[in-house]
């Protein structure tokens, strides 16, 4: 046995050695307060005196060789006792030879520790959990002690005895901690001892032995397959959607970006096992955007163009796949270094207007209507935007900076200002109807070493919501004011509202932000901005985001070496990744590090002669990076992917001559609005015909979507429709109940969109049980009364008989024949037909055969009640008919000994539900017709 030492003092106290007149020792013990110890206590000896020359013998009386001392001091010697049991501590003086021993007697106590559990050291981890009994076993010697669990995982207890539920799998130490602290017998004991007993929960690796995914089409519908030995599957996608079950599922991924799916699975015993798979999901909603941002034009700045008809633009066409970006110098007539923003039609991509910060230019390339001398600045990094006007299509706004031109601005002319375009004028080439407003002007006092105003060139937005209708989304316009605050504009149907500020002290002290430029990702929820500082090395900051809010939050700091500029910035599409452009140095930081900064990766160092300044991102899910002094733009063509993986391509778009250009284009992200806008009435309010169960789907009219859009429906009862091109279709449900319906559409696997909602149907002609007697009923030789239990306007009945009334609600009908279906179509006050059937038969008043037939049976294959037969012993020969609530025959056989195993006639696997049975001929020598129904339960 093992114990813990625990050290405790027992004072033998006031041994006197003293020497007699005639030179004898004397040994004496005197007071000894505790002569009980518990395990590994010690007991400390204090020496008194001297014996003349001579020696004292210590003898502990625990089989150790004794300590002999060989002079005396006052001293205190210590021994512990390992073991329980009885001992005798003797002192003796030594003058020889003459000696006087002492004694005393030492008790040490066993008292142990110990448990007992229900289950084995190594137990099969069950999902709900696994639970263990423990029970003290503890050798307390009618001492009192108290005592402490601890099972492994961090939980402790102090029962006697306990049930806990462990619901981790891995190694867990279980122990038991008994201790005694204050015991009225012994107060001075202070006892403890340990005992630990491992418990090993595993998980069966042959329940999941394979787990993958693959992507769907749209890419980011992902099909997931597991393999092994379970029976019951269970999978958490990562993203807060619901779980799924099964072992093969499907699942739609709302967001792009990086998920982890934790699979789940059990056996028939209740063994469980779980495993992870970490994902990336692609981002599918690109197909029915608005096409906003299809065109790019840009330009070389003034003078320095050596062909000035010749004028920089970029125009993404929709390809298989996704977009294709196409290089053009013979379209548009803006000349412009760095600012520049243009917005095409959201259907169709023609170009509507483009404008670099003072000008204005319509589709034509000319000066717009009273589109000249806008208070902004061709040399501002992001000297221009457009967003929408919500609530209106044919108008927008232009958001200008004034920029920073290396000295001291103009008064006049420093800091934002609005303009709006009305394109339903001058003819459909627009008018700015409206211009030079400000948006934020003034004084910053931490920009005094350039006259205290407003001179930082950043601006950029985002979607607040899509709204019902592209024409009712809300967006937000974001800028940095002064060293320390930022803005942050709702534009709604009500106009610009107040904004939010945002205040977040400079990442340098005494810092002028000067040459900036800022990026929103595309899922809206995180905001960049480079500050090229003129009293300190350059930053990128980082912040979330709140769309709702508006407020910017969290604000991480991205260190740039000093000889180097942050200028350009752009999050990937995935919004994991942000690239940075300084001096010739493009790097990638990943977002989910913890480390952003340690996260660097150096992409590429490009070449000379130019620098790169300004990147954007693409509707084809591309970066392009303006190359200055050069005659192409670079791109980096897979900016989802890490490290050099994302592929940046060096001149990857070329134009036929070199151009001072440095700014790309700038609007707000409309194309992102995806499929979002289309408002699906398939949630609370469908058009449901009430009596047919005629479904009729609808939405606002507000989607763009082309004539050879894939449409799929799937309506929730196992029907699917597939239509190659976009409609809202009709659908006519069997019954009532809570459909789960989707529509999934897509122009490839690439740009697809998918909305899903849930519809409540009610089918009035669809629901039997209008008859209260039930399913058959029995007559003799006269008429008999049958009762509809469903009130209406009209009843019509039909038979092979003859009806007192074939229009009322009560009638009596007498067969023409032995049996027969009577029908009856109940039309309620609102149209509604209501359709129902009851077999009658007739029966032998005069003669009796019992005969016992069960009212149900599960043809299922599993070898229990499989056969619907006569279970009591007759004899005879008969036919047996099934038929359905329809009346139409079923099942017909005739013999001595007859069942039915649940097929048609036609051998095909009758369906679950109620049918009706009619026996007749001669059994047990009397005639017999007798009929009722049955159920087949599979």
């Amino acid at each position: 046995m093992v114990f813990k030492y625990i050290r405790f003092f027992i004072l033998l106290a006031l041994i006197n050695i003293s020497t007699f007149l005639y030179g004898q020792p004397n040994a004496n013990i005197g007071w000894v307060p505790n002569t009980t110890l518990c395990p590994n206590g010690s007991v400390e000896l204090d020496i008194f005196g001297t014996v003349g020359d001579d020696s004292i013998i210590i003898v502990w009386g625990n089989g150790d060789p004794y300590k002999w001392l060989d002079t005396v001091e006052p001293m205190s010697y210590m021994h512990t006792y390992e073991d329980a049991g009885v001992f005798t501590l003797e002192v003796i003086a030594y003058d020889d030879p003459i000696t006087d021993t002492a004694r005393v007697q030492i008790t040490v106590i066993d008292f142990s520790a110990d448990f007992t559990k229900d289950v084995q050291d190594s137990i099969c981890w069950n999902i709900n959990g696994n639970l263990v009994n423990v029970t003290d076993q503890t050798d307390d010697l009618g001492m009192q002690y108290s005592r402490a669990w601890h099972f492994g995982d961090g939980a402790i207890d102090t029962f006697p005895d306990m049930s806990y539920n462990y619901l981790q799998s891995g190694r867990h130490d279980l122990t038991l901690i008994a201790s005694v602290l204050d015991n009225s017998s012994w107060p001075w004991l202070e006892c403890y001892d340990t005992i630990t007993k491992p418990i090993t929960i595993y998980q069966n690796s042959n329940l999941i032995q394979e787990m993958q995914w693959t992507e769907g089409c749209p890419c980011n519908m992902l099909e997931f397959q597991a393999s092994g030995n379970a029976i019951e599957w269970q999978w958490e996608m990562g993203d807060q959607e619901a779980s799924h079950t099964g072992s093969s599922i499907t699942h739609f991924f709302s967001e792009p970006g990086s998920f982890t799916v934790v699979l789940t699975a059990q056996d028939a015993e209740g063994c469980s096992a779980r495993k992870y798979l970490n994902i990336d999901v692609c981002n599918a909603d690109t197909t029915f955007a608005s096409k906003a941002d299809a065109n790019w034009y840009f330009g070389a700045s003034d003078g320095d163009c050596p062909n000035t008809n010749n004028f920089s633009s970029i125009s993404f066409e929709e390809i298989s796949g996704g977009f294709q970006a196409t290089a053009s110098t013979s379209k548009g007539q803006m000349h412009s270094s760095e600012a520049a923003s243009t917005v095409s039609h959201p259907e169709t991509g023609e170009v509507l207007f483009y404008t670099n910060g003072v000008e204005v230019f319509d589709t034509t390339g000319a000066v717009m209507s009273n589109g000249s001398g806008l208070m902004g600045n061709k040399s501002a990094a992001h000297g221009t935007m457009i967003v929408p006007k919500p609530g209106d299509l044919n108008q927008y706004y232009i958001f200008t900076a004034n920029g920073f031109s290396g000295s001291a601005c103009t008064p006049a002319r420093t800091g934002y200002y609005y303009h709006i375009v009305d394109m339903s004028q001058n003819g459909g080439l627009g008018s700015v109807t409206s211009k030079n407003h400000p948006l934020f002007t003034g004084v910053c006092p931490d920009a005094i070493p350039w006259g205290g105003s407003v001179i930082q060139e950043a601006m950029s937005g985002t979607v607040k919501s899509p709204g019902t209708c592209i024409e009712s989304a809300e967006y937000w316009v974001i800028i940095p004011t002064c060293e320390d605050s930022f803005r942050s504009y709702l534009i709604d149907e009500s106009g610009i509202n107040d904004p939010i500020i945002s205040v977040h002290p400079s990442a340098i002290d005494g810092a002028v932000n000067c040459w900036s430029e800022a990026a929103v990702s595309r899922n809206g929820k995180l905001y960049a901005i480079s500050e090229f500082v003129s009293l300190g090395p350059p930053v990128v900051r980082v912040f979330d985001f709140d769309k709702n809010t508006g407020e910017l939050l969290k604000p991480r700091v991205i260190n740039i070496h000093r000889d180097e500029q942050a200028t350009g910035l752009e999050f990937s599409p995935n919004n994991r990744f942000l690239y940075t452009c300084s001096g010739f140095y493009i790097d990638q930081y990943d977002l989910q590090a913890e480390d952003i900064n340690a996260s660097k990766v150096r992409i590429k160092t490009t070449t000379f002669p130019g620098k790169v300044y300004t990147m954007s991102l693409g509707v084809d899910d591309k970066i392009y990076v303006t190359h200055h002094d050069t005659s192409s733009l670079d791109i980096i063509e897979n900016p989802n992917l890490k490290g050099v993986s994302c592929n940046y391509n060096e001149w990857g778009m070329p134009f036929p001559y070199k151009e001072e250009r440095v700014g790309l284009q700038n609007i707000v992200p409309m194309s992102r609005l995806a499929y979002d806008t289309m408002n699906f009435n398939i949630g609370l309010t469908v058009e449901i015909d009430s009596c047919n169960g005629l479904v009729t789907f609808s939405d606002n009219e507000c989607h763009f979507i082309a004539d050879s859009t894939l449409a799929i429906w799937d309506y929730g009862d196992g029907a699917i429709d597939t239509f190659d091109f976009f409609e809202f279709p009709d659908h006519i449900y069997e019954s009532s109940g809570e459909y789960y319906v989707s529509l999934s559409l897509s122009k490839d696997c690439y740009n697809s969109k998918s909305v899903k909602d849930t519809i409540d149907v009610f089918v009035p002609n669809k629901i039997p049980g209008i008859f209260t007697m039930g399913d058959s009923i029995a007559f003799g030789n006269q008429p008999i009364l049958i009762e509809a239990d469903k009130e209406g306007v009209s009843y019509q009945w039909a038979g092979n008989g003859d009806f007192s009334c074939d229009t009322c609600f009560v009638t009596t009908f007498l067969p023409v024949g032995d049996d027969d279906f009577v029908f009856v179509d109940i039309i309620d006050s609102g149209g509604c037909s209501y359709k129902d059937s009851i077999f009658v038969y007739r029966i032998d008043t005069t003669q009796k055969v019992t005969i016992f037939i069960p009212n149900a049976f599960t043809p299922n294959q599993k070898g229990i009640n499989e056969q619907f037969k006569i279970l009591n012993d007759i004899s005879g020969f008969y036919e047996v008919s099934i038929y359905d609530r329809r009346g139409n025959l079923v099942f017909i056989d005739e013999g001595t000994s007859l069942s039915w195993n649940g097929l048609t006639k036609k051998g095909k696997v009758a369906a679950e539900g109620v049918y009706i049975y009619k026996i007749q001929g001669v059994i047990n020598n009397k005639n017999i017709l007798q009929t009722g129904s049955v159920e087949v339960i599979r």
